[in-house]
C-alpha cells in the first residue's frame, strides 16, 4: 500500500514538474491567472536570449484542454506538438488570431495571438530569434 502511494506521487509530480530551461533562459512559470482558478486555465510563460531553446513545455498536461492561445510578446517562437511523449521536428501550424492575415504560421510575430487546438500528449515552445518571451493559455471549452 504504501509503495502503491508513493508510486501515485512520483507520477503526480513527474505530471506537473516543469521543463528545466537552459541556462539563458528563464524559469518556466506556471500560474493560474485571475480566471484560472473559475475557469481552471493551464497558463505557461517563459523568456529565453538564446535562439532555438526551449522557453518551456507543457507535457502531458495540456491533453485535458481543448484549446490553447500563444502570444509572444518579444520576438518570435515556433510550437512543436507531441501525440506520443515524442515531439514533432517540424513547427506546428498555428492559427492568428491578430494582424492582418488569417493565413496559418510557425513562427508567431511580436504582440500577435495565435492559436491551436490542444488533445496533444505536449506542446513545446521554443525561440525562433535570439530573444524571445512567451505566454501560452490553455482552456477547456
Amino acid at each position: 500500500m504504501t509503495r502503491n502511494i508513493v508510486a501515485l506521487l512520483f507520477l503526480a509530480a513527474l505530471y506537473v514538474m516543469p521543463f528545466k530551461a537552459h541556462a539563458s533562459c528563464t524559469a518556466p512559470v506556471i500560474t493560474s491567472g485571475p480566471t484560472a482558478a473559475v475557469y481552471s486555465d493551464l497558463i505557461y510563460s517563459g523568456s529565453c536570449t538564446v535562439a532555438n531553446e526551449v522557453l518551456f513545455e507543457t507535457g502531458v498536461a495540456a491533453i485535458k484542454y481543448d484549446a490553447c492561445f500563444l502570444m509572444s510578446t518579444v520576438g518570435a517562437v515556433k510550437v512543436l506538438v507531441s501525440l506520443d511523449g515524442t515531439y514533432s521536428t517540424d513547427p506546428h501550424q498555428l492559427d492568428p488570431r491578430s494582424g492582418t492575415s488569417a493565413d496559418p504560421v510557425v513562427a508567431t510575430v511580436a504582440g500577435h495571438v495565435y492559436s491551436l487546438p490542444t488533445k496533444f500528449a505536449g506542446i513545446r515552445v521554443i525561440a525562433n530569434g535570439a530573444a524571445a518571451t512567451a505566454v501560452l493559455r490553455c482552456f477547456k471549452s
